[in-house]
């Protein structure tokens, strides 16, 4: 007999999620729509149902795990019972557990003493008594009137250990008191706190270290000896050692139990091979397949230096996006993990690189140069330099206007440009910051970015520009099995000296050179329902077809022409596919954005009205595996441009015969656009 399904009624008030009540049990089911799952086992991502066999004696222990743990949690008189309904035609069984909650005993005087009635404050140092006094009134704030129970009561003595802990006090020891009034459902409790022996940190031993030495592993703790010794900093540089890539293992401990003088401590490391070769193959909508290898030495020179040789390929194969591009390229990295502080690291990376694709045909060379500053999690703070030199072999181009345009001429002032070497100089200074409960599935939380970049001076780049871009991730959870999912983005491009079209300048020259700069939207990651920047601005990408004694035009795709501003957001709602452990999930979207291009210094014009805000709307899945999320998702125009529902091919053959593009018949399946991608789009 199997388990179909385990789940739970309350009568009386909900104060844990289902979820949460079924990792404290062992019995589980097969999920839904095992039978389906069973069938279509065949197929890649789809598991068949394992096997859940109902056994009646771990249902009893279950169900005094649940009464132990509402008995632990604070709450009186609480009713927990189960019922078994038999299918005997599928030999499946259905568990429901009741659950009566009962009444929550609530918390109603907190009080903190030592062991011979004095106040706590009193037997610490003069330094540390106002800020202990402050702790236990942000413990009364935080607790009273709140339910409490010996799980709580656990929990109030952890964090009056570990304040002591961080303040020089190895060995502390709190021990709780509650006294419970049943006919009122009220509790005191008293705190009983023996701070132990303040002491401070001794030397610092390291065990296990082949390759790198123990001053470079030593330096990465943020205390030196003779500080006050503090857990937090002991965890801190555990933390800072798995930032070294060498490290596999990692653990400090106090090296004895003395109850006074210096606190020696001693970390064990485990370190992995020196020199490692990796590889990746993904897959987007928007490049196709995709492919990069290294080759790292992971002590370089010593001091836990990594030197990286590396290969990345974007080949455009089986891209489903028009605008994809191929890009191939090789870089070699020195990461140094110490700049003058253990929170700052550099990077130095000369690097080259081919593109083919909607901006041009061009090769680029150059180094980056960073410095990264590590606020923790996932904050940070970065500065990077970049000087770079690309050639151009072919613009992309289209008429950028109502077809008006002389073709040839246009070919002409383009081939002037082609094979001048452009120089770059960008200096980017960028930040995060934010809070995640799970990095790799985050459930609540927010991650916020911003970027700000300047190109020049001018002596040292052929283009000038500032350049502002910013947005802001957040996830909240809207109930029990269901999350929300909000982005928003924007940015804003400023030209200056020479990229402003002046005397003969010809301003759509000075807009090409700009291309790398200026903003686009749509995509998988952006707008969905539109393809890889073919939000906003976009034309026909008109290629001049030699035929022996005439010339003709052709355009097999739109390219985007990019924007100097950008506002955009996206909103999506996700719940876990039935009958797959909540592993997997489904999701609905509502994306919107807006570019805007026209600037009458570069004689670029939107006659289809594409400045407007677009809107887009869409379903789509995501699939958990063990390289990452993998998302497929439809989206669909709400309010496309008339360029969006029409082909390339056929608004060329428009304009070339001066006619209005609202005699082509529009396209209803061009409002649709696939897109997959493996990893998170938020």
């Amino acid at each position: 007999t199997q388990v179909a399904s385990v789940d739970f009624d309350f009568t009386s008030g909900q104060s844990f999620p289902r979820e949460f009540l079924r990792s404290r049990i062992r019995l589980t089911d097969r999920g839904g729509l095992a039978d389906l799952r069973q069938r279509l086992a065949f197929l890649p991502l789809i598991t068949g149902p394992d096997d859940h066999p109902f056994n009646p004696v771990e249902l009893q222990k279950d169900l005094v795990r649940i009464r132990r743990l509402y008995a632990q949690s604070g709450f009186l008189d609480s009713n927990v019972r189960y019922e078994v309904e038999l299918d005997t035609a599928a030999n499946t069984v259905d568990v429901r557990f009741l659950i009566a909650e009962g009444r929550p005993v609530l918390l109603d005087l907190l009080e903190a003493r030592t062991r011979d009635g004095g106040a706590v404050a009193d037997g610490l140092p003069a330094e540390l008594r106002d800020e202990w006094s402050r702790f236990e009134d942000r413990l009364r704030r935080d607790n009273l009137a709140r339910r409490i129970g010996p799980a709580q009561a656990r929990s109030l003595r952890e964090r009056g250990e570990t304040w002591l802990r961080d303040r020089g006090y190895p060995a502390p020891t709190v021990e709780s008191q509650i006294v419970v009034d049943s006919a009122s459902a009220r509790a005191t409790t008293l705190l009983v706190v023996e701070p132990g022996s303040r002491r401070r940190f001794g030397p610092i031993t390291v065990e296990g270290n082949r390759e790198i030495s123990t001053p470079v592993l030593a330096r990465e703790f943020p205390m030196r000896e003779a500080d006050w010794f503090s857990a937090s900093a002991l965890s801190e540089g555990e933390r800072e050692l798995y930032g070294l890539d060498m490290i596999r293992w990692a653990d400090a401990q106090l090296a004895d139990s003395a109850s006074t003088g210096p606190v020696p401590i001693r970390v064990q490391v485990q370190e992995g091979p020196t020199r490692l070769i990796s590889g990746r193959l993904g897959y987007a909508t928007s490049s196709g397949l995709t492919s990069q290898a290294s080759w790292s030495h992971r002590n370089f020179l010593g001091g836990a230096r990594v030197l990286t040789f590396s290969a990345e390929g974007r080949t455009g194969f089986l891209a489903a996006e028009e605008t994809f591009e191929r890009r191939y390229g090789v870089s070699a990295t020195i990461r140094q993990p110490y700049l003058g502080s253990r929170r700052v690291s550099g990077l130095f990376t000369p690097f080259f690189e081919y593109r083919d694709g909607p901006i041009d045909e061009s090769i680029r060379n150059g180094v980056d140069a960073t410095a990264v500053y590590d606020l923790g999690g996932i904050n940070n703070l970065a500065l990077q330099y970049r000087i770079a030199a690309r050639e151009v072999f072919q613009y992309r181009f289209g008429t950028l206007t109502d077809g008006g345009l002389d073709f040839l001429a246009l070919q002409a002032i383009l081939d002037d440009s082609v094979g001048a070497v452009k120089r770059e100089s960008r200096l980017t200074a960028s930040a995060t910051w934010g809070s995640l409960d799970d990095r790799a599935r985050p459930r609540r939380g927010y991650v916020t970015r911003v970027g700000l970049q300047g190109a020049g001076p001018n002596v040292l780049s052929d283009v000038q520009f500032a350049k502002v871009t910013a947005g802001l991730n957040g996830f909240y959870p809207l109930g029990e099995d269901v999350f929300g999912r909000v982005r928003l983005f924007g940015g804003r491009v400023w030209p200056f000296g020479k990229s402003i079209p002046g005397g003969s300048d010809t301003g759509l020259i000075r807009f090409l050179e700009l291309r790398d700069a200026l903003l686009t939207a749509g995509g998988t990651g952006d707008v969905r329902g539109w393809a890889d920047g073919l939000l906003g601005l976009k034309t026909p990408d008109f290629r001049i077809v030699d035929r022996e004694d005439s010339l003709s035009f052709r355009a097999d795709r739109y390219i985007p022409v990019g924007g100097f501003s950008k506002l955009g957001f996206s909103a999506e709602v996700a719940v876990p596919l039935p009958g797959t452990a909540r592993r997997h999930s489904a999701f609905v979207f509502l994306d919107g954005g807006r570019l805007r291009t026209t600037d009458d210094r570069y004689g670029i014009e939107d006659p289809y009205d594409e400045e407007r805000f677009f809107f887009g709307a869409g379903a789509g899945v995501e699939f958990s595996t063990v390289v990452g999320p993998v998302r497929v998702a439809l989206g669909y125009k709400i309010n496309p441009s008339p360029l969006d529902v029409r082909s390339p091919g056929a608004v060329q053959r428009a304009l070339a015969d001066n006619m209005p593009i609202s005699s082509i018949p529009a396209e209803s399946l061009r409002r649709f656009q696939l897109h997959i991608d493996l990893g998170g789009a938020f």
